[in-house]
Formats: structure tokens, sequence, C-alpha cells
């Protein structure tokens, strides 16, 4: 045990170890957080401006005023601290691999720190298996310059420096499980930075450490790909069951009555957000880095891209039942622009991929989702929801239900406690009003789904 690991570890047990947190969106924000409410003094680095503005309002409310939490985009105060916990983004690129664009940033500010010497750098990001050692630790370990000595030295990780990797478990707007409530994996380079890691995050929940960072960062890529197969069964079983009269979410609520080997998934108009889909991307391009094909997640993925396309397959048939014949030139309604219920989150939305092909076949596209008065569809293209009310739902041809949503954003608590004769007059009211009605949350019990009978032409509602 070196000098530098025995008075970091002895920091972390006294709490007197000042935390910065690089990427201060949902993780980074939570992870930030969570520490400051254990005493540490903790710092989070961020460039977006609104991010830097939206934090600083927030802390400014009483209830925060306690903790020791402040964000700046001023990257000399992550120099000051002892901990640096990396939370960037790693999307897609538009090849569909893993980008490592805001990593390598991540590096550059390293980099650019005086001394790195006794300090501890954690990954929380979600990235294929080997980023942690052949990235990370590969460059700081070659390319460092201790600025303190003037001179280019070779960092010794486990001596000098200290790396770890704890993928985040973050899950937005899960009020069962906060970041408190779900165990945390750790790793690290070596002995002394596993140590290190396991301690620092066993300061706010249960730390599970494990062997190495590639076995971290294969496990946050299974529970994500896990969910993408499952989800990806259920999606294709969908298709399934629709064509031969069967009905796929009472199917479902059948199979979870069984208590055991069985995990309950759902039909959805799409997996969107910012894990499932990259995260199972990320593990099969890992496989095929090592000349290995993962074939379920690479068909769940498959099955994943179809869903759009099946989605607006519905819309084609629900307009067959109103004055129009076809999608060219109808107006479509899309409620819930979120990529799951409830969230102020558009990212890699089921609602984007649906636009799209509706626009490529000629619609006009609006939505309704009170979370997210705007979006980004394209890099340069923003679009604004519209007021909700029964005369947009007038004047489409066709509403798409892609996500539950609250009516307003003061409903949102409200809004989780259904079934509720308020919120129930709203959907009564949107099915009387609605021309036509494509269905992918199983919002509408089966027996008001149809007017008269189960044939198309008397079809209201039109469901997964």
């Amino acid at each position: 045990m070196t000098i530098y690991h025995s008075s970091l570890l002895e920091k972390i047990k006294d709490k007197s170890a000042k935390i910065s947190v690089i990427g201060c969106g949902f993780v980074g924000a939570s992870i930030a957080s969570a520490f400051s409410q254990q005493e540490y003094e903790v710092t989070g680095y961020e460039l977006n401006p609104k991010r830097i503005t939206k934090l600083r309002d927030m802390m400014s409310k009483p209830e925060y005023q306690l903790l020791r939490f402040s964000v700046t985009d001023d990257p000399s105060h992550i120099g000051k601290s002892d901990i640096i916990i990396i939370c960037v983004p790693t999307p897609l690129s538009k090849r569909g691999v893993p980008d490592m664009s805001s990593i390598d940033q991540s590096l550059k500010t390293l980099k650019a720190i005086p001394s790195l010497k006794g300090k501890l750098i954690v990954l929380e990001s979600t990235v294929p298996i080997g980023v942690t050692r052949g990235i990370i630790a590969k460059k700081l370990e070659k390319e460092y310059l201790d600025r303190k000595e003037e001179v280019e030295v070779r960092l010794k990780i486990g001596e000098d420096v200290f790396i770890g990797c704890s993928p985040e478990r973050v899950d937005p707007n899960n009020t069962e499980y906060t970041i408190h409530d779900v165990p945390k994996i750790t790793s690290g380079i070596t002995e002394e930075c596993k140590k290190l890691t396991e301690t620092l995050y066993s300061k706010i929940t249960k730390a599970v450490p494990v062997s190495s960072v590639e076995c971290a960062e294969a496990i946050k890529l299974l529970e994500n790909s896990f969910r993408m197969v499952g989800i990806g069964l259920i999606q294709e079983l969908t298709q399934f069951v629709s064509k031969i009269g069967l009905d796929i979410f009472e199917i479902c609520r059948g199979a979870e009555t069984k208590p055991f080997g069985y995990h309950a998934f759902r039909p959805s108009a799409g997996i969107g957000g910012h894990c499932i889909g990259i995260d199972s991307t990320a593990l099969a391009w890992s496989a095929r880095k090592h000349k290995f094909t993962l074939s379920l997640v690479e068909k769940a993925l498959a099955v994943h891209n179809s869903v759009p396309n099946h989605v607006v397959g519905l819309i084609e048939k629900a307009l067959d039942t109103t004055q129009l014949s076809g999608i060219a030139g109808s107006h479509i309604l899309i409620l819930g622009a979120s990529y799951k219920p409830y969230v102020a989150d558009s990212r890699e939305s089921a609602c984007r991929d649906i636009w799209k092909l509706l626009e490529e076949k000629r619609a006009t596209v609006d939505y309704y989702d009170p979370l997210i008065p705007k979006m980004w569809l394209t890099k340069d293209r923003q679009v604004s929801s519209v007021g909700f009310g029964m005369e947009p739902v007038k004047k489409a041809d066709c509403v798409v239900i892609c996500q539950p949503f609250p009516f307003s954003v003061e409903t949102i608590d409200k809004f989780h406690c259904l079934p509720n004769s308020k919120f129930q007059h709203y959907y009564t009211e949107l099915f009387v009003e609605a021309n036509a009605i494509v269905d992918c949350c199983n919002t509408y019990p089966k027996e008001v789904k149809f007017y008269h009978s189960d044939e198309d032409s008397k079809r209201k509602v039109f469901s997964l």
C-alpha cells in the first residue's frame, strides 16, 4: 500500500475526500447528489449552460442548501478533487457503433490537470468491454504530463493514480428503487483500485465488488441486453398473436401470475432511451470485435428496429376505417414523446422513428407531451408540442398513443394512481372525439376497442 493509497482510503472513510463529477446529466447529477447527501464536498463539471442554470436553481432551494454540491464549467476545479467520477454519454455514432468522443473529451480534461497523483478516477459511463483498461488506463498511464514536476512521467496505476469502474444503475422516475436502494458493481485496474472504488460506493449503497473492470463493464451490458432480448421476444410475439386474434396484454398478464421463472415484459411502440438499445448494440459490437456473434442479441435488435414499421402499418389500417385511404396527406397526432412514461427525456424515443417513417410517406405529424415542450427531431430540426385539448384530436386523422402521459405537468403525481375517474374521463373523451386511434400502451380495455364487432371496418382503436 502506497502513501497515496492509504491517504485516499482514509479520506474516503472520514468523508474529507473532495469529489468531482464530469457530466451532470441525470446520472451525473444523481451520483453527485447521493455523495453530497453523505456529507462529501462535490463539484459537478458541466459544459451545457442550460443544465448548469437548472442545477444551480435547484441547489438554491431551501431543501438543498445544506448539501455541499456546486456545479461549474471551469475545469480547474477538477484538479482540486481527490476523486473524479466520469458520467458522460456514450451514444451510437451514425455508423451504429459506440461513440467514445465524450470519453475522449473527458481524458483531455484530465490531461490538463496539473497532477493526477493520489487521485481515484472512476468510470460510471456505460461502455463496450475493454474501455476502462484499454482506453482510459492506457492513455493516462502513457500520455500524462505531470506539470507539478514539469516532466513527462509514466503514472503507475495502483501506486500513483487509481482507476475504477462502477457502471451506473440509475433508473429515471423509479421511486421504488432509488440510487441508495440499488447495489453498485465495483472494480478497478489493480487490487488497490478495487479497494478504493468499493469503499467509495459503500458510502451511498451496497457495493458489489467483481474481479475485473471488464467484468463490471460486461455486467452492465448484460443487464440491458437481457431486457432487450426479453422485450424483443414480446414484440415479436405481439405481431404473431395479433394475426390469430389474441390479445398480447392478456397473454402477458396471465404469464405474470407465475411466481417464479418468468420475468415480466410488455410490448410497446419501441425501445428508446440512452440505455437498452445502445447498450445491447455495444455488447454485440464488443463480441464482433472478438470475432463472435451474439445471435440472440442481434436478433432482438433487429426485432426492435422493426417495431416502428409495425406501428406505421397499424396507422395505415386505422386510416382505412376513416375517410382517408393511406398515409399520404393524412394528419397524425402522437401522444407521449418520451422514451419511457413520465420522464422529460425523448432520447432515442420510438416517437422519433415513427415520425420519420410517417413523413417519408408524406403525412403531417404533430405531438403532445407536457414534459417535453420542444424536442430535436434531427440535429437541425426542432419541433414543439401542441397544447392538449380535443381540438388537435379532432383535426387529426389518427391519434397514436406512444406512451402513457400526464395531461399536464401538474397531474404527473396523480397520474401514477390510475385508474382514476378524472383521467379516465380524458381517455373516454379522446375515444369519442378521435377519428381513429392506434394504442401502443393498452390504454383501452378490450371491450371498448370495437363499436359493435371485431371486424376492422367497425374498429375504432387499433392495438399492438
